[in-house]
């Protein structure tokens, strides 16, 4: 009632201030034609016309506005005229008509006095996202002043010359769509809500905040957008979208990405994110989130943003909202997609032919005879038979398939006066590209809100999935290295594979693993209950409480025959493993909203509560007579054993947050949250965690605001200390752990216990505090806008298991040590670049720079050098970064005829680089000794990246829309950044006997390699092969297009859509492997490259 309430005010002031200036436009235009022509018109009670206008259009009824353009219509000649389609009565007002602003009259245009064509265009104009008609919407002829505006349904009546003409549609509020008439007389549109960046609500943690009004380093993400692209994780949705957020790649259905944000802030400890569904904590799995369930998802990246979270967010917050009812009238929305995945970057092993030559150059390698005519002596027994009756496998091919991937959704959604609601179920298939690789997924949703009174409101979210990854897929491994003549069947008729190929166990059939008999089900139920009381008696005051369950259980059941490598060890093998874990959370929070003149105060209390237990059991047998029962036959085994666990711990938090504005320009954030972890010592179980944000709307300030460059300009500044509770349960415990002990003079196995781990009751938290600054802009008329962020944050009391001296009878112990700090720069922006007429070009851009530096570990100084000792074993380095590579520097492949300085070294080996040695007293010196020794070994080099870039585009025609998007990750620099180990792609593997990679040039005297090795090679000292991992992909390709109205109308509508969309189509790199971003090789899963054709209907 408000709403509607609301929207007749705005039309009426919209109508009659419109009406106002037409009044005064016709007395200017009167009284110049009257001095003109030196006559004078009166105007027959003007002001009441106006008013019996308004009244018209607040009755429901529209009326068609005509504009004076050219001279070609006057007012003069006929005053008094009405248009025809204004001249109706309408319900009260019989025989009035309304005022005309001009009547076409017989002119040059017109010759002979004819009437123009006249052709009448009804319709109603509503809201994507309600089916509610929108008020006072302006409906105007383009080209032309010819216009009318919505009655309070909606509803619009409009005559045009021709009916050919575009009609364009506008409201504050929405933005505008341009319709072709197409000689149609019923034109029902559409309107898209302009919710401008600014105007956007971002859920920043137990509330909501304009992005106007942020003070922290807040970047949001609309997932619903994303529904045409092949994405069957969430979290792919995100990849290469927001800077300072690092979403990994996949490969293999069902797999769930890596993700980071803001770079590494723990050596040991979780480095993942804290993620919230629907405002709590969600401990389930994200793969079990259906993508298109998701309305947009919020990514809270510094300290103050994400301080309400305190000890669960050093590694920041993804806060995910899922989608609700908006719709009066039930809406529902099918989507389909059908596609298929396959290797986006296939590595080619050598053929029949050039594997007998790589055999005769490995034997020639190695001192052997290297006869082409004796080759049948260099094979085993089983290659020989396949040479001599040409049968020749390509293992690769047949381990693997174009896999297919189906996704089907069916949502319904609405809201009532009272009721809101959102229900959708998902059936999702997926195949990898590896035979047996599979993973499919149902998913059920159910979202509803109720409000019961004008002061309390109640919720339920209800999400339950079930996902199968039933199948244990090929030894892709096997499928490159298994030599071309390598046997396929042991007995065809039967179906068995020749477990051995080659006669030896260097390679097993890549088709063994698909004789496991294997059953994985996992099933997830998320319970949301909520309550909201708007306190009656204090206006601004909110009482919540939620609770939640998070309920998981898993099951994998295993039977390995006599066929499989497990099984023919053990005559057999069965082994059915359980796990339930579950998870309650319960919300207090008390907010509090309010303005007092320029000055607005929020304020939010939290007292919240978790617990999470979990059990286990499992049961395995072997030494099966009898395999017909599989796993469902563990009594059948000769040996049996049972084992079975149990945990729980418990958490506690109490937050305070303020947020104050001053004329929406001076902004200020304070917030406090204390912790408790039941895992923590019982001397460090409690952590604080204060944090306090500053914020300066620049734009506001008097000196700005009547800029022509900036529309927004803020700037923001933060301080926060969070916390990470990433240790598991009974870590500061002493546990008890069982040994066996034989006694002697043919006494038995006894079991006992000892005490295994030694307690800390000080260990705590490891705690990270950061400073942030940042500034948002929105610049030339919003074309521009994006934000700039600087970061810098010191991670302290890191969690790390300490090695100390074993006299105590204990090795090591959980405590906590060493300082690590990060700092780095983000930058985002999004333009506009061309809008003109039906044809529109935006673009987003991401750039992230992250660098981390080890301040300190253990402490320690053993040869009391006064420098704090590295961690060699660890590859951690005080005053280094993380993912340092610690190897000899390589310097190319020596050749004949060189000069080889170091024994042991022969043409065809990798030249090592002699950088280092000891002095007489033993002390590293930096200068060359002549050897190869561990001394020469230094950093190379480091795994994490230099920068990483996105660049998204956007284009639309008509209804038509295509979206590209690029994703970037670079090394390089002078620290050579983003390498990774590769040695499979460069060193032979057991190369007298194994396949070899096509890319594998190895050194040959008459092929002098300097990149690769001799066959035979085997280094005297162990080394590495290393490569760049930078690449630039083409990530997401999608087009789309949308049906208009005319078809829509007929087949009863609101929406159809047509997607074809890519994933992976493209990658530009030096890494010889699978994927550089992924790091695969030789015996990995490749990265999946997707092809989906879809479409969605609502109605």
């Amino acid at each position: 009632m408000i709403t509607c309430i609301q929207f007749t005010q705005v039309t009426v002031l919209r109508t009659n201030l419109l009406l106002f200036i037409l009044f005064v436009g016709r007395i200017f235009c009167v009284s110049a034609e009257s001095s003109a022509t030196g006559e004078t018109h009166a105007l027959k009670n003007p002001i009441t016309q106006a008013e019996r206008s308004a009244a018209l259009n607040q009755e429901g009824e529209p009326a068609t506005l005509y504009f004076p353009t050219d001279g070609f219509g006057s007012s003069r000649d006929t005053p008094n005229e009405t248009p025809k389609d204004a001249s109706a009565p309408y319900p009260g007002t019989e025989g009035t008509p309304a005022i005309p602003l001009t009547t076409p009259q017989p002119d040059a245009l017109h010759p002979g006095g004819e009437a123009s064509i006249e052709f009448n265009v009804s319709g109603k104009v509503s809201s994507v996202e309600e089916d509610e008609g929108i008020p006072g919407v302006t409906v105007l002829v383009k080209g032309t002043s010819t216009g009318t505006v919505t009655d309070i349904d909606g509803k619009y009546q409009l005559t045009v010359t021709t009916g050919t003409e575009t009609i364009v549609f506008s409201s504050i509020g929405y933005i505008p769509q341009e319709i072709p008439i197409n000689n149609q007389s019923i034109i029902n549109v559409a309107l898209t809500p302009d919710v401008t960046q600014l105007e956007e609500m971002v859920v920043v943690g137990y509330g909501a905040e304009r992005r106007a009004d942020l003070t922290g380093s807040i970047a949001s993400v609309s997932v619903s957008e994303k529904s045409n692209l092949a994405n069957t994780n969430i979290l792919q949705a995100l990849q290469g979208e927001v800077p300072g957020l690092n979403i990994g790649a996949v490969g293999q259905p069902g797999e769930n990405p890596s993700i980071s944000i803001r770079g590494q802030n723990s050596i040991t400890g979780d480095n993942t994110p804290l993620i919230v569904l629907d405002g709590v904590i969600f401990h389930g799995n994200l793969n079990d989130l259906n993508v298109n369930d998701i309305e947009k998802i919020d990514v809270l990246k510094d300290a103050s943003a994400a301080a309400v979270f305190g000890s669960r967010s050093a590694n920041g917050v993804l806060i995910i909202t899922s989608k609700e009812g908006r719709s009066e009238k039930p809406q529902f929305n099918f989507q389909s997609n059908f596609g298929f995945n396959t290797v986006s970057n296939p590595i080619d092993m050598l053929d029949g032919e050039a594997y007998l030559q790589k055999t005769l150059d490995f034997r020639a390698a190695a001192g052997l005879e290297a006869n082409p005519d004796n080759i049948e002596a260099y094979l085993s027994d089983k290659e020989v038979e396949n040479l001599r009756n040409n049968r020749e496998t390509n293992w690769f091919d047949d381990a693997t398939r174009m896999g297919t991937i189906q996704e089907h959704q069916l949502s319904v959604s609405g809201r009532s006066n009272k009721t809101s609601y959102y229900i959708a179920g998902s059936i999702s298939d997926q195949e990898g590209v590896a035979l047996g690789d599979r993973f499919s997924r149902n998913t059920f949703r159910i979202n509803i809100d109720n409000e019961l009174t004008d002061w309390l409101s109640l919720g339920v979210k209800t999400t339950y999935a079930e996902s199968d990854f039933s199948g244990i897929p090929v030894a892709m491994e096997s499928a490159l290295y298994v030599p071309p003549y390598g046997n396929y069947w042991a007995n065809e008729e039967l179906g068995l594979y020749d477990f051995r190929p080659t006669d030896d166990n260097l390679a097993i059939h890549p088709r063994i693993p698909l004789y496991v008999e294997n059953e994985s089900i996992r099933r997830s139920l998320f319970n949301l209950f909520s309550a909201v009381v708007n306190v009656p008696s204090i206006p601004g005051l909110t009482y919540t409480m939620n609770y939640n369950t998070n309920l998981n259980w898993d099951k994998e059941f295993s039977f390995f025959p006599r066929t499989t490598v497990d099984g023919l060890n053990s005559n057999g093998r069965a082994e059915r493993n359980h796990r339930e874990a579950s998870t309650w959370t319960f919300d207090n929070i008390l907010s509090y909203n309010g303005s007092f003149g320029d000055h607005s105060l929020s304020a939010t209390l939290l007292f919240s509560r978790e617990n999470r237990r979990s059990e286990l059991t499992n049961s395995t047998a072997q030494g099966f007579n009898e395999e017909i029962l599989g796993f469902n036959g563990l009594g059948l085994g000769e040996t049996q054993v049972n084992s079975s666990g149990a945990g729980e711990d418990n958490s506690v938090a109490y937050m305070g947050r303020v947020n104050y504005k001053f004329m929406h320009r001076y902004l200020v954030t304070l917030t406090y949250r204390r912790d408790g972890y039941s895992a923590f010592g019982e001397n460090s179980k409690y952590g604080s965690f204060p944090s306090a944000a500053l914020g300066w709307v620049l734009s506001e300030e008097n000196f700005l605001k009547n800029n022509s460059l900036f529309d927004f300009l803020k700037l923001r500044a933060s301080y926060g200390r969070n916390g990470n509770q990433a240790i598991g349960r009974y870590q500061s415990l002493a546990q008890v752990e069982n040994i066996l002990y034989l006694f002697g003079d043919g006494g038995g196995t006894v079991i006992g216990n000892s005490i295994g781990t030694m307690a800390n009751s000080g260990l705590g938290w490891e705690t990270t505090t950061a400073v942030n600054a940042g500034i948002d802009f929105d610049m030339l008329g919003s074309r521009l806008s994006g934000d700039i962020n600087y970061y810098n944050s010191q991670t302290e009391d890191m969690l790390l298991r300490r090695q100390i001296p074993n006299t105590n009878g204990f090795r090591n112990v959980v405590t906590n040590l060493g300082q690590i700090n990060n700092w780095g720069v983000e930058v985002a922006l999004k333009s506009v670049n061309v809008r003109r007429g039906e044809f529109e070009w935006t673009s987003g851009v991401a750039f992230s720079l992250n660098r981390n530096e080890i301040v300190s570990l253990y402490g320690s100084d053993a040869n009391g050098d006064g420098i704090e000792d590295d961690d060699i074993g660890n590859s951690w380095f005080v005053g280094e970064s993380l993912g340092a590579v610690f190897d000899y520097t390589t310097d190319g492949i020596y050749q004949l005829n060189e000069d080889i300085p170091f024994e042991g070294y022969e043409p065809g080996m990798v030249r090592l680089r002699d950088i280092a040695g000891l002095d007489g007293a033993g002390n590293l010196v930096m200068q060359p000794d002549g050897n190869i020794t561990p001394e020469d070994r230094s950093i190379i080099g480091f795994k994490v990246p230099n920068y990483r870039w996105s660049l998204s585009n956007s284009f639309t025609y008509k209804r038509f829309n295509l979206f590209v998007f690029l994703n970037s990750i670079q090394g390089g620099g002078s620290n050579n950044f983003y390498i990774g180990e590769n040695n499979r792609m460069y060193n032979a593997f057991f190369p007298d006997r194994l396949n070899l990679p096509v890319s594998l040039d190895y050194w040959t005297p008459n092929n002098p390699s300097e990149v690769f090795p001799a066959l035979d090679y085997a280094a005297p000292r162990a080394h590495n092969f290393y490569e760049d991992r930078s690449f630039i992909r083409l990530q997401d390709v999608s087009l789309s297009y949308n049906f208009g109205e005319q078809l829509l109308n007929k087949l009863r509508l609101t929406n159809l859509n047509l997607f074809a969309s890519g994933k992976n189509l493209a990658t530009w790199t030096n890494w010889s492997g699978y994927d550089p971003e992924m790091g695969t090789s030789i015996g990995d899963f490749p990265m999946l490259r997707s092809y989906v054709l879809g479409f969605t209907i609502t109605f």
